[in-house]
């Protein structure tokens, strides 16, 4: 599968097996997260411009950090979500992501 993050102009080769932010990782994708993959910190935080349909549903994990209305809008936690099929993403940078990330 292919995932492009569209506002860092980067596409990365992705594997349903593997979390989207492990996929980011192996591909040195510009993704931030502190609390390494357990769901605490909100850093690896993207939101799904296309391909929905493809991700896995959110757990508990995601409904507890984000809340309802930020999933509604297609923002996901990377570290708790699976795809199947190919996604274009918006990766938060620089301010953007101070105002999603907590320690």
């Amino acid at each position: 599968m292919k995932i492009d993050i569209k506002n860092h102009d980067l596409q990365v080769d992705g594997t349903p097996a593997l979390s989207l932010l492990n996929n980011f990782l192996v591909s040195q994708s510009p993704i931030h997260t502190v609390c390494g993959g357990k769901a605490r910190c909100g850093c690896c935080r993207i939101k799904i411009s296309k391909g929905q349909e493809s991700m896995s549903k959110a757990n508990e994990f995601e409904k507890v950090r984000l809340g309802d209305v930020l999933l509604q809008e297609g923002w996901r936690l990377s570290c708790q979500s699976y795809a199947l099929r190919d996604l274009e993403v918006f990766m938060p940078k620089g301010k953007d992501l101070e105002d999603f990330c907590s320690p």
